[in-house]
């Protein structure tokens, strides 16, 4: 990995996987690190089955390896796409049940709110998606996708003032120019 060929990495990380039997894992001796780094590694292989597969199966392994929210919200972000909404739902409820804070010293629980907010929305469920989008608004309002989501769903609901305004609090909270020019601009014409 550090020499830039995940794919030579790869029958490694399953290697050091397969090395470490279930029946002896510990808290602290599992093979987490192992799973993230071929996650990685089929990350940047932009092999998104591989990927899918991996994280599922690591997800059912929680407990015995710690659970991580990023995990449990890449695995929801994953059914969306593959629009499995009611799988898709039972992930997020699952972050925002658990605290994680103790973990990651960040709660997940804004990620998992969005979440649903982005399911109720594509579920049509517009009433919903802003409950879930003022709740995940109540814990960081501070975070530009938030306010994409809030927009897009007002648009939906007719009220193009707010979301043209809402839009353009996400555009002035990013700090990647090439987003707020080529994307923002271009798609919700903020300037």
């Amino acid at each position: 990995m550090l020499l830039d060929e995940p794919r030579k990495a790869v029958p490694y990380l399953k290697k050091a996987i397969e090395l470490k039997p279930k029946e002896n894992w510990t808290i602290t001796d599992n093979p987490e690190e192992d799973f993230n780094y071929l996650l990685g590694a089929y990350e940047i292989l932009q092999d998104t089955a591989s990927f899918e597969k991996l994280l599922a199966e690591k997800i059912k392994l929680c407990p015995t390896v710690d659970p991580n929210p990023t995990d449990f919200v890449l695995m929801g972000n994953l059914l969306v796409s593959e629009r499995k909404y009611g799988e898709a739902r039972k992930i997020y409820n699952r972050v925002i049940a658990l605290d994680y804070t103790a973990i990651t010293s960040e709660s997940k629980t804004y990620d998992g709110y969005l979440g649903l907010a982005m399911v109720s929305y594509l579920e049509k469920n517009n009433k919903e998606a802003l409950d879930y989008i003022n709740k995940a608004y109540a814990i960081n309002k501070k975070k530009w996708e938030l306010y994409i989501i809030y927009g897009i769903v007002l648009l939906e609901e007719k009220d193009a003032n707010n979301a043209y305004e809402a839009f353009k609090i996400a555009k002035s909270m990013h700090d990647r120019k090439w987003i707020k020019k080529d994307l923002m601009d271009r798609f919700f014409e903020t300037n």
